[in-house]
């Protein structure tokens, strides 16, 4: 059904301008709902009158961060001491991973066997390093720029 009839355009109707902003004819406005638009046919994926988009999106970006692998000198290390085990008297010399010492009687003891000291508590680095970037992308599709204007 035209929207022209014997009384021209209806009110509401919304037209393109062929002129500038200083000279949109009298019964009529600018339409701005429409100022920095683009047009999309509604009825399907879009309702009529809704707004979507923007004129730049910035994507998420995924940052890289690593740690470089460094072992620890002796000097590096933290001042400590290891707890020996230790075999009671009596007991068999095969047992793995313990010291052969014989020592008193745990009743008699009252502090554990340790392992002399070693480490300095220096400082040491290892290294490391991160990348990221981001930008915002422009989104807008190749366009010209129109004057909407609505008659009233």
């Amino acid at each position: 059904m035209p929207r022209l009839n014997a009384g021209g355009w209806k009110a509401g109707d919304v037209k393109i301008h062929s002129g500038t902003l200083d000279d949109i004819p009298s019964g009529w406005e600018l339409a701005a709902d429409m100022v920095d638009r683009a047009v999309v046919g509604a009825g399907g994926a879009y309702n009529v009158g809704q707004q979507f988009g923007a004129d730049e999106v910035t994507p998420n970006i995924t940052t890289s961060v690593w740690v470089n692998n460094h072992t620890l000198s002796l000097a590096q290390m933290p001042s400590h001491a290891h707890p020996l085990p230790t075999r009671k008297p009596g007991s068999s010399l095969s047992q793995s991973g313990y010291v052969n010492i014989d020592v008193v009687s745990t009743a008699t003891r009252t502090s554990p066997l340790n392992s002399n000291n070693a480490g300095s508590s220096h400082a040491h680095a290892h290294g490391a390093g991160a990348s990221s970037s981001s930008s915002a992308i422009n989104t807008r599709q190749k366009s010209i720029a129109v004057i909407w204007i609505r008659k009233l």
